[in-house]
């Protein structure tokens, strides 16, 4: 009798465990909808085009400042600056990335700009920790904003990718005083749940997140180029400070009310009248294009696509967004 009780309550559970699988797996679809197969003619485009872009000058060549955010976080800065600038523009990589992902645009922004890249927290050069989330970066931004603006009066412009974007419009949203306009590229942007996929999805993602948090595979993917996507992997992104922290993805990532945070801090900024930039890769495989059109469109949003992955400062249209995103800067 206890055999078969046994039996029936193993039986029960793996019921549970395919209905939850079910679900997830659904669930990932849904939200994946809408995205875009890259053919073999856009990667051999993209890996032609690739080999007649110079490599940019390392971030590392540039100035760079250290920024106390507590007794024990300091945070690095890279930064380009002149005397006669007009305007300063601070940029906010995404998770895993660092203030390296934005060498092209240091290398090809106009110097009428001062250029500020940071690197969060347990990232790239950075105090090195173990875990942080949205909260933590945001943090960081804000003790770095502080900085920028203390070393001159200019109107500064914020620019983020990726998980840099959502840190950036919560940014924005909380100092909208401070900044000038807002530029997005590939911006993690709120997930609609489904109400099963509101109950199902934040018990059972952290168990595949870690699964899948494996640095020797970070960026696979994230470019149409390979040759570019092995060069920053082999440089950067295979580090272990480019291993995303379990609390952005698990917590920040997942949970329902962390996203209706970021769905009413993309509101705030419609409100508030902060210019706002959206610029999405047609071939993003993190953060699917039309779920960025839909929130883009929803809080009247300029809105530019590329023919890119989802690593855009960096991918093949690399020197073509710096341009883009010139040409938004000089129309604010």
């Amino acid at each position: 009798m206890l055999i078969h009780i046994r039996r029936l309550s193993v039986g029960f559970m793996l019921i549970i465990l395919l209905i939850s699988f079910s679900i997830m797996g659904h669930s990932v679809i849904k939200l994946q909808a809408g995205l875009e197969s890259l053919s073999s003619e856009v990667l051999s485009l993209a890996n032609r085009t690739i080999e007649n872009i110079p490599v940019p000058k390392p971030i590392t060549e540039y100035l760079d400042f250290k920024v106390a955010v507590s007794a024990d976080i300091t945070i690095t800065v890279y930064a380009r600056e002149r005397k006669d600038a007009k305007a300063n523009v601070f940029m906010v990589h995404g998770a895993g990335g660092g203030a390296w992902a934005w060498e092209y645009y240091f290398a090809h922004m106009p110097e009428s700009y001062n250029l500020y890249a940071l690197s969060w927290r347990g990232h790239f050069d950075s105090s090195a920790i173990g875990d942080a989330n949205a909260t933590d970066y945001v943090t960081d931004q804000s003790a770095v904003l502080s900085f920028i603006q203390s070393r001159n009066n200019l109107p500064t412009h914020l620019i983020g990718h990726s998980y840099g974007g959502a840190t950036s419009v919560l940014q924005a949203s909380n100092t909208p005083e401070k900044i000038a306009s807002l530029t997005l590229l590939a911006p993690v942007v709120p997930l609609d749940y489904t109400f099963t996929q509101r109950l199902v999805i934040p018990k059972i993602a952290p168990f595949f997140i870690e699964l899948s948090n494996n640095i020797e595979g970070t960026y696979n993917s994230m470019f149409l180029a390979k040759s570019r996507m092995r060069r920053y992997h082999e440089l950067y992104a295979g580090k272990s400070y480019s291993e995303e922290k379990p609390s952005l993805i698990a917590d920040n990532g997942v949970s329902p009310k962390w996203q209706e945070t970021l769905r009413k801090a993309y509101e705030d900024i419609a409100n508030q009248g902060i210019p706002l930039s959206i610029i999405i890769a047609r071939y993003d495989n993190v953060v699917v294009p039309h779920r960025q059109y839909n929130i883009a469109q929803r809080i009247g949003a300029n809105i530019i696509e590329l023919e890119s992955g989802h690593y855009i400062p960096l991918d093949t249209l690399a020197q073509l967004s710096t341009t883009i995103v010139t040409d938004i800067l000089e129309q604010q």
